[in-house]
């Protein structure tokens, strides 16, 4: 009797200790945004009077994006620094400076932002694309 125990003690440790347990970790809008980001372009239209001048600008090999969890973003881009504020506002929306932009992509390896302004005269629409 002794024997039989044993064996389905020693069965079931097996059974528990070869099972891994495969965790998922959710990982949230903020948590995806975290961190260095490499600038790839940036994509400015501007339409004014019937007119639309659509520039791109790649960016320089040294130009990132570095979204820190204290609620900065250290920014260089073509020659040019800047700190900002910035807040994920929901999964589809960032805001840096106060200025809201969209949140089309954002994967482990891409993010790309949208923003539009637009007054009684004119109007403008960015977009920036980052790659990790």
């Amino acid at each position: 009797m002794i024997k039989k125990t044993m064996i389905v003690l020693l069965a079931s440790a097996a059974l528990f200790t070869a099972c891994k347990k495969t965790e998922t970790t959710a990982t949230t809008t903020a948590q995806k945004v975290l961190g260095k980001w490499t600038y790839v372009s940036d994509v400015f239209t501007y339409h004014s009077q019937g007119t639309t001048t659509t520039t791109t600008t790649l960016a320089n090999a040294s130009d990132y994006a570095d979204f820190r969890a204290n609620g900065k973003v250290i920014i260089q881009f073509q020659n040019s620094f800047d700190t900002s504020d910035y807040k994920i506002i929901n999964d589809n929306q960032i805001s840096i400076d106060g200025d809201t932009a969209q949140i089309k992509t954002l994967t482990a390896t891409s993010f790309i932002t949208y923003y539009k302004s637009a007054s009684i005269r004119d109007s403008s629409e960015s977009t920036e694309t980052f790659k990790r």
